[in-house]
């Protein structure tokens, strides 16, 4: 059975953000003319942005507070970043072949993992695949993986563009030679090499999203938790690279996440938003329980999981709620529709729907616009980075407050907060249109996994166990006679489902009642290469 996932559910998460908050660009105050529905990717802004800084806009950006002044990365540094440094000092620094570039990915954490890469490609291309120099996608406990970047995959941007995007996997039953895999956070459609078939999954993940080689020779990364958090990211340049760019405030030069902290801690992400084991269509069985937290949902994560509501749903919070929180926090609406709730002329709150602010970037215009919720009155600089300010009207729209959001239902703790996520992750892209796209010139790059480690439990990625070995919900007594014309006809893998509970075989609209475990005999008994199933996912 295939998991049936849309191909733009990937590319959602290449920064499609709205035009109307201009992200960076809008530190140069550039009052861009808007519209919703023509969405940028992260290619198509950081260029803007970079194009800009060349033009000689970088004058207005001295009077903003930059990176350097809230997160200096040589002053104060704490012991798990002492630690962080020592070990990441003692791995090797490839190099990129030619002029190209290469990214290398650290796992800092104590378990096995699958990375992963979609296919990137430039506009009018073909989806170009990637392979790490070390021939795989498994990266053991402090181990390394080398990505060298194809040329496809550089100056992807315009139009029919798709940027480069790098995130790590969890909890994986995996088998290379059939490209397979069945991972508990970042999966992709069941494919071991996500970058052969460019799908992805709804559910908590970072990810890191990429514009290497701009027009201005940049790169631009910048990490997404749009959907949430299953591990913490970083991203560092490596090798030879300009340390500093005092006129250019987003210059990659610090670190983007606190080290050894983790989203899916209870004192980080409250049980509401919490993506758990057992909470999965499919229940992989591991170290830990059904009740271990493999996620953090952030607002708009929450409310499109497992799948968006229809784009005409009727955003009323008395009617549906699910469709308000998910209009609120994701930014969605019909394309094209006569009345778009953003980029419309205001002068209050009061006269924008969907939770919008009305947004004066300082051009004296004020629109309705997208924006991010915190949970507390107001979040510091160095904290939810970018913030608006009187002195920086433009960074982006000023906060709004959960509390605002979740009054109308009556349903508290319905919004985790913008803020609760960048405490952990200050420069993270918590929300659609979140202003943290950062620049380099380097050639050479770090993702790191789990910087500083965790104490978080994280499910271990092996091989696919046998389909006996699993617990016996999944493994009816007649799974073999069930299955049987496919074993023999060679079926090497299937997918073991937890059926609905039955007392008798009547209760089963397929297959019999299992006297032992009291649920259904269901299986997919013939797993395919690349195929997902909805089952476990176990060896014959």
């Amino acid at each position: 059975m295939t998991e049936a996932v849309p191909r733009r559910a990937i590319q959602h998460q290449k920064r499609t953000r709205l035009n109307d908050t201009v992200l960076i660009v809008a530190l140069l105050a550039f009052g861009f003319s808007s519209v919703f529905q023509l969405f940028w990717t992260v290619s198509a802004q950081a260029d803007e942005l970079s194009n800009l800084i060349e033009e000689g806009a970088s004058d207005q950006l001295n009077s903003a507070p930059t990176p350097n002044e809230v997160a200096d990365p040589s002053a104060n540094l704490s012991p798990c970043e002492t630690k962080r440094q020592a070990f990441e000092a003692t791995l090797p620094v490839p190099q990129p072949i030619g002029s190209g570039y290469v990214v290398q990915l650290v796992n800092e954490s104590n378990t096995t993992l699958l990375a992963a890469a979609d296919a990137a490609h430039q506009v009018g291309k073909p989806p170009k695949a990637v392979l790490p120099r070390e021939g795989t996608w498994v990266i053991p406990p402090k181990g390394v993986l080398t990505v060298d970047i194809p040329p496809e995959w550089e100056t992807t941007i315009g139009a029919g563009a798709v940027g480069p995007v790098l995130w790590a996997r969890t909890g994986c039953r995996f088998d290379i030679a059939h490209n397979l895999a069945q991972c508990e956070t970042g999966n992709c459609s069941g494919q071991y090499d996500c970058s052969k078939g460019n799908q992805t999954a709804p559910g908590p993940k970072a990810l890191a999203e990429w514009t290497f080689n701009d027009t201005n020779h940049n790169s631009a990364p910048d990490i997404s938790v749009v959907d949430g958090v299953n591990l913490n990211m970083d991203i560092e340049p490596i090798g030879p690279f300009t340390p500093n760019n005092p006129m250019f405030p987003p210059w990659l030069n610090h670190s983007l996440v606190k080290c050894g902290e983790d989203q899916r801690a209870a004192n980080r992400c409250t049980p509401q938003f919490q993506l758990k084991r057992g909470d999965l269509s499919f229940f992989v069985p591991g170290k830990g329980g059904r009740n271990d937290v493999v996620g953090c949902f952030s607002n708009c994560g929450k409310y499109k999981y497992p799948a968006e509501p229809p784009l005409d749903c009727n955003p009323d919070p008395l009617t549906d709620v699910r469709c308000y929180y998910w209009k609120t926090f994701c930014c969605a609406f019909p394309v094209p529709t006569n009345n778009p709730p953003y980029d419309i002329p205001c002068t209050s709150d009061a006269q924008c729907t969907q939770n919008g602010g009305c947004w004066d970037r300082g051009n004296g215009k004020p629109v309705c616009a997208c924006r991010a919720f915190i949970k507390k009155d107001t979040c510091p600089p160095n904290v939810c980075t970018f913030p608006y300010t009187p002195q920086t009207p433009s960074f982006q729209p000023p906060f709004g407050l959960c509390e605002d959001v979740t009054k109308p239902t009556g349903q508290p703790g319905k919004c985790i907060g913008d803020d609760t996520i960048h405490q952990v992750m200050p420069y993270g892209l918590t929300w659609p249109n979140d202003p943290e796209t950062f620049f380099s010139d380097a050639h050479a790059f770090r993702i790191v996994f789990a910087p500083g480690g965790t104490s978080v439990p994280i499910t271990p990625s092996t091989n696919i166990p046998l389909c006996s070995s699993l617990p016996m919900e999944y493994r009816p007594i007649a799974e073999r006679k069930v299955c049987s014309g496919d074993i023999n006809s060679g079926a090497l893998f299937a997918g073991a489902r937890m059926s609905p509970a039955c007392t008798e075989n009547s209760d089963c609209r397929v297959g019999g009642c299992n006297p032992q475990s009291h649920h259904c005999d269901s299986w997919d008994c013939k797993i395919g290469d690349g195929i997902a199933t909805l089952g476990v996912l176990c060896r014959w």
